[in-house]
């Protein structure tokens, strides 16, 4: 099944960026990707939503599948929050060190 698919993309990512050093740049990159599949998705629901809409479905009936893409969805942006969090500490981290090994000298 397609979220199948992006769920095991997802989990590979995921792997790739854990067996790599966790420099800015590499989860920057990664945060990057995650975006943009972030705003595919975005852009996937709200046409999925708007067929939707012509058609009159009440909500309580729409399919499993879109209400997944939505979870998929809320989880991704909170997924991408949190890389940004990590790759700002480790930016941060890395001045202060930096900083530090100055201000020794």
């Amino acid at each position: 099944m397609f979220l199948d698919g992006l769920r095991k993309e997802l989990q590979s990512s995921q792997e790739f960026l854990a067996g790599q050093n966790p420099s800015p740049d590499n989860i920057q990159d990664f945060i990057r990707q995650m975006k943009q599949k972030v705003a595919s998705y975005e852009e996937n629901f709200e046409k999925a939503k708007s067929k939707f809409s012509k058609l009159s479905v009440p909500d309580a009936i729409l399919p499993t599948s879109l209400s997944t893409s939505v979870n998929t969805l809320v989880a991704l942006r909170e997924e991408a929050a949190s890389l940004k969090l990590r790759a700002d500490d480790v930016a941060l981290a890395r001045e202060a060190r930096d900083t530090f090994i100055r201000l020794r000298r």
